[in-house]
């Protein structure tokens, strides 16, 4: 390979975000600008993830229930603590690391007789993608599992996910993610074949009125079923999106898409950077801070 070759990565996050908005992602990937003010929801979800990781990875080496669960906690409060480390800075709400450790807790309860049996858990990949003139793309990320139900021998890939929204909405977003997971799945390894996949929800969320609220936990497992073609077609799409992408890269012009300034989340992070004709470098040093991305 041309040692001259630039290598362009990209994860289901980057891809996601380059749809909603170019500008966007010039920000958080190319500028590596994180809000100074960081995301409850964000870190409730890593910390999950972490202990989901953890409490997996310890079952599968086959130490005991209770090791597994003291080992996911140590690893999820490191996870924890190392969001606030790195300079972000986050308002106290009902998202706190004891509820994180409790809606973690209820889950094991609640699927205690129905779980997914693990066969991989975190897999990790970068796989060759495709080349344009002078660019290779690896198409990188983190698959939550790789597993199957007790009483479905058929592998699939399985999504963890929190939010606080309905579960239609989260549903209906991460169907695009779990095709290219199910693709690597099978690039991969090709002793098996994935073309089912579920996402795995903790919603949790406050309700009641102001004074009396508490928060409440569900879990609920959304099924998807992919075609041979589904899966083409998702790589057809990604084709594409990568050339956008790098082409975005070579002529450094990354533009605003102005109907992704506001969404059901609210306002975008970079809304005030991307009004500015010439961003201010010491506005920027007081409401961002700079870190790259991990997968």
């Amino acid at each position: 390979r041309d040692k001259d070759m630039i290598t362009l990565k990209l994860d289901n996050t980057k891809r996601s975000c380059f749809s909603q908005c170019p500008k966007k992602y010039y920000w958080q990937f190319v500028r590596h600008l994180k809000p100074l003010k960081g995301s409850t929801a964000l870190r409730f979800g890593s910390t999950y993830h972490a202990f989901q990781e953890e409490y997996r990875k310890q079952k599968i080496a086959g130490a005991d229930i209770q090791y597994c669960k003291a080992s996911a906690s140590l690893k999820a409060m490191e996870v924890w603590t190392a969001e606030v480390e790195c300079g972000q800075l986050f308002e106290h709400d009902y998202r706190s690391f004891l509820q994180c450790l409790e809606t973690f807790h209820q889950y094991l309860e609640f699927y205690k007789d129905g779980d997914f049996i693990p066969k991989m858990v975190e897999h990790v990949f970068s796989i060759p993608f495709c080349e344009f003139s002078g660019y290779q793309v690896k198409f990188e990320g983190k698959i939550d599992l790789i597993g199957h139900l007790s009483d479905d021998p058929h592998l699939s890939v399985i999504d963890d996910k929190t939010s606080g929204y309905t579960t239609y909405h989260v549903f209906a977003e991460k169907r695009a993610q779990l095709m290219g997971y199910c693709w690597v799945a099978n690039k991969l390894h090709t002793e098996f074949k994935v073309n089912q996949a579920y996402i795995n929800l903790a919603l949790v969320k406050e309700a009641g009125k102001k004074g009396s609220k508490q928060v409440i936990s569900e879990f609920h497992r959304m099924p998807y079923l992919y075609s041979d073609k589904d899966i083409e077609d998702w790589h057809t799409m990604m084709l594409g999106e990568c050339e956008q992408i790098y082409k975005a890269h070579l002529r450094n012009t990354f533009y605003p898409i102005f109907e992704s300034c506001q969404t059901k989340y609210g306002a975008c992070d970079y809304l005030t950077l991307c009004g500015m004709s010439n961003p201010d470098e010491d506005y920027i040093k007081a409401n961002f801070i700079e870190k790259k991305w991990e997968v």
